[in-house]
This record gives C-alpha cells, structure tokens and sequence, in this order.
C-alpha cells in the first residue's frame, strides 16, 4: 500500500474536521453486497461492518461479532456484540446478519458476491444474538467471507441500494453525495467504539494523476491512498508538510482481455 499525508491546510480549506481523500474514479456503489472495486470497498468498509475483519495480517478477527465458534466442521456460531448498532440507532442483530446474507444467496437479487457464498447451505438466528452458518463443505477461505458490511433487515429485500440508502454500524454514515461523484461521510454518534476522531470525511473523484499530486501538495487535498504516479514520488516526498508512506498491501494491477470479442477471440491475435 501507498499513502502519502497532507499535514497542513491549503486554499480553499474543506470545512472544519473534514479530511480530504482524493480518489481516481468514483465509487461505483456503496451496498456491501455489490462492491466489488477498491474504491466502492474503500468507502463501504467506513460505513458498513461486517461479522469478521481482516487484520493487518490478513487474518479474520471479530467485528460485529464478539466471538464464534466451530462445533462441527460444516458449522458456524457466531455471537453478535451487546453494543452492536447501526448509524440510526437500531441495534445490529441476529435478524439482520440472516437477512443480509439470505439477500446475497438471492438469485433474484443478483449480488456478485453470490458465488463466493455459494458453500453456505442455511443461515439461522438462534436468539437475537447468535447466529449459525451451515455450509456443504469446508474451505479454507470461508472466514473471509464473513467480512461482508450487514444491513438492517429491512433494507435487504431490495438491492443496490443507492449510496444515501445504505446504513450500516460502521464509523461513519453517508452525509452526502457529491457532483463529481464521490461522497461525504460523517461521523457516526451511535459507532460501537464511539465517534470517531474525525468528524467528516470527503471523498473527491480527481481522475488526473497529476492534478492529484498537485492538490495534496497544496494542501486542498490530505490523503491519496494507492493513485499517485511513481514519478510523482520522490517530488511529493520533498514537499514540507507531507508525509509518504510506504507499508505491504494487497493491490494488484492487471490487464483484462475481452475474449468475447471475435478479433481478440481470435488465437492468431
């Protein structure tokens, strides 16, 4: 992962508390249950927590859930925080996490995510507080999955939500959705281990490596994760008031080949 670190203000200033990311594309969606690129994931994982989160380490570690346990080697039990609650003040529970994950099992509802829950067989609510995940069959990846954002029950009928719509118990709520596409959040008051530090959170969507670059080293913008040019680097690093950080990460480029296409399809080409 690259991050770099405005730490000083600049013309114009955003609005008291607020933190400035500058994103390269806007997210497509915030629904949990439909993200599938680094930016919608980005912002999602902010408002929305899942049972499970992954650690530094790449491991799952409790979230939503306090604890879980494996009875038997195609059984699940996890048992939800007492303080789990949503950004409107609902507590998180059992009801919520099966009507969630029932939605992404949903042909109907087309989640992308579907495949990868296609091990789970059932999912029930014991009592308010635990819930059971039954799958056909082992997978060492399992866990991973259970990092999925939940929301409320009666939210989940329907999907994808827009992003104003989606409420979840993550530290921040959707406070607005920008012209160019990006989105602020604001600090969640009910947020399980409090209110965060930072009161908002403004995503803006700047598409130009350079004006990216431009802007966080004015100041107007104060963090740009993972979208800076590497030629951009060493400047931005000699710039008073920034900081670059450099930490392992899991981001991958690639390069995607339409095969349908019949003069890619092609083996000549």
């Amino acid at each position: 992962m690259l991050c770099a670190v405005a730490c000083r203000g600049g013309m114009p200033p955003p609005a008291p508390g607020t933190v400035v990311v500058a994103l390269e594309s806007a997210p497509a969606v915030l629904d949990p249950r439909y993200t599938t690129d680094a930016n919608s994931s980005l912002v999602a994982d902010l408002v929305t927590r899942g049972l499970t989160r992954m650690n530094e380490r790449a491991e799952p570690v409790p979230d939503l859930a306090d604890a879980w346990q494996q009875p038997s080697p195609l059984e699940y039990r996890f048992t939800l925080r007492p303080d789990a609650t949503f950004s409107d003040g609902a507590p998180v529970t059992a009801a919520d996490v099966v009507a969630t994950y029932r939605s992404v099992l949903d042909p109907a509802l087309r989640s992308p995510k579907r495949e990868a829950f296609a091990p789970i067989t059932d999912v029930v609510a014991v009592d308010p507080r635990t819930v059971v995940i039954r799958v056909r069959a082992t997978t060492a990846s399992f866990l991973e999955t259970t990092n999925l954002g939940i929301l409320p029950a009666a939210l989940a009928d329907r999907g994808p939500l827009p992003p104003d719509g989606v409420v979840g118990a993550g530290p921040f709520r959707v406070a607005a959705t920008l012209p160019d596409g990006g989105v602020e959040l604001a600090a969640s008051e009910t947020a399980m281990d409090g209110a965060p530090s930072i009161a908002r959170v403004r995503f803006r969507v700047i598409p130009d490596g350079t004006v990216r670059a431009l802007e966080l080293a004015s100041g107007t913008v104060h963090v740009v994760q993972n979208a800076l040019e590497p030629d951009l680097l060493r400047w931005l690093a000699r710039r008073d008031g920034l900081e670059l950080v450099v930490s392992p990460g899991t981001t991958f480029q690639y390069l995607g080949v339409n095969f349908r296409d019949p003069r890619l399809a092609d083996r000549r080409v």
